[in-house]
């Protein structure tokens, strides 16, 4: 369990890190690499033009994976926990086996989150003092959202008006900044 723990754990950098970080291009060269590493024994490598398509796949595909998950797998896959790899490794296949992990994996991170034991709150912590300061800011705050022009979501075009100012992009002002008429002028001439 510990093992599991050091490769799951959440501190770890994911694929889209190194591409945030480092550009798509470094992320597919750090994904190619271990891929290279899973086929190394295998008598026939994969191809420069296949290798680089098929770690460009799996950069943007499993990006969300950490960078230990991603070596783990490619340990697992190299030592068969996927089945054998006959012949010409491909696409197909490392998708398959990755669909597998991922399955794996989620069951690995359930139990992890089952067995955590929540850390006690410190004793004799009390709520922070409502200042004037602070009830200035709230009231402010409330204030500036009062001046909003009413709860457009709950007309009867709302999800029609959300759908415009947030999706298509259609409506260039917030429904929440136009008035009630601009919203019934809008929904009469767009409905």
């Amino acid at each position: 369990m510990e093992g599991e723990e050091v490769i799951y754990g959440k501190t770890h950098p994911t694929i889209s890190k190194i591409f945030k970080e480092r550009g798509f291009m470094a992320a597919c060269q750090w994904v190619s690499q271990h891929l290279q590493y899973m086929f190394g024994m295998s008598k026939y490598p994969l191809e420069p033009h296949m290798l680089s398509e098929l770690s460009r796949s799996v950069a943007v595909r499993y990006k969300h994976l950490m960078l230990t998950e991603f070596m783990h797998f490619c340990f697992l896959f190299r030592t068969g926990e996927f089945g054998k790899t006959f012949g010409r490794p491909d696409g197909a296949t490392v998708f398959q086996a990755l669909r597998e992990y991922s399955a794996m994996r989620e069951r690995i991170l359930g139990n992890l989150r089952t067995s955590a034991t929540p850390e006690p709150e410190p004793e004799g912590r009390k709520p922070h003092p409502m200042t004037p300061e602070i009830e200035r800011m709230i009231a402010d705050f409330f204030e500036s959202e009062s001046k909003r022009q009413g709860n457009w979501r709950g007309e009867p075009w709302g999800t029609a008006i959300c759908r415009a100012y947030f999706v298509d992009h259609t409506l260039a002002t917030f429904p929440g900044d136009m008035t009630y008429e601009e919203r019934r002028q809008w929904a009469n001439d767009n409905m």
